[in-house]
């Protein structure tokens, strides 16, 4: 049961990020009228993977991944320990960056190969997922800027992805910053490639309380942050 489980929940992923091929489509229909009504485990799922699909703002027309970058995905999460497999949410929001990895190698006509090393951080974090953790939702501190971020947490790590975000200025950059107690320090520095981003963040979430992102000039940090205040995530 607990295989049929997860295949379903695979099923109703691709499903909440339209991904779905149309031979595997009259599937999810006919399990959305007949199974997920009556199950609470998939109807949860089903909720979480929509939120997570919410929250990376998907509206790009599906399109298929190269299997190479599938592969790779279904890897690292099988590999995992069975205690450290990811939550159905944060496999969906996987699934979600390597489809709009796999969009943008496409219109940057780059080899499935050369995407796939995109996703070696990804991959490794979701493989590497605490029981029981949830996606880190970034609010929007300027809402006429588009872009939604989301962080993937792990003990000393969280890894940023990014659909939409629009490029900073001429000569700016967007600046990562952890803070505690209103006090921060910089920790790396971006820009969006194709409106994507996949970033490895050393972040001790014992220490800090935040994670701010501001839009700065391309310079040296200074001791504080002083341009416009992009996204930010509060760390429970």
């Amino acid at each position: 049961m607990r295989e049929e489980h997860e295949a379903i929940e695979e099923l109703l992923a691709a499903y909440a990020l339209r991904a779905l091929p149309p031979a595997a489509a009259a599937d999810a229909d006919r399990l959305l009228a007949e199974h997920v009504p009556g199950c609470p485990r998939c109807r949860d799922a089903l909720e979480g993977f929509r939120a997570v699909a919410g929250e990376l703002a998907l509206d790009a027309t599906p399109i298929d991944p190269p299997e190479i970058l599938l592969g790779r995905l279904r890897r690292a999460v099988a590999e995992a320990p069975r205690g450290r497999r990811p939550a159905p949410a944060l496999l969906a929001a996987g699934v979600a960056a390597l489809l709009a990895v796999s969009g943008l190698a496409v219109s940057l006509g780059r080899r499935a190969d050369q995407a796939s090393s995109l996703l070696g951080t990804l991959t490794s974090a979701l493989a590497g997922m605490p029981a029981g953790a949830s996606p880190l939702g970034f609010h929007e501190e300027d809402p006429r800027v588009a872009g939604s971020l989301v962080g993937i947490p792990n003990v000393e790590r969280v890894v940023l992805v990014g659909q939409h975000v629009p490029p900073p200025a001429p000569g700016h950059v967007y600046r990562v910053w952890v803070g505690s107690d209103g006090a921060y320090e910089p920790l790396a520095d971006f820009v969006p490639e194709g409106g994507i981003v996949i970033l490895e963040l050393a972040v001790d979430r014992g220490r800090v309380d935040e994670i701010l992102v501001t839009e700065e000039p391309d310079a040296p940090p200074g001791p504080a942050p002083a341009g416009i205040r992009r996204w930010s995530a509060a760390l429970g």
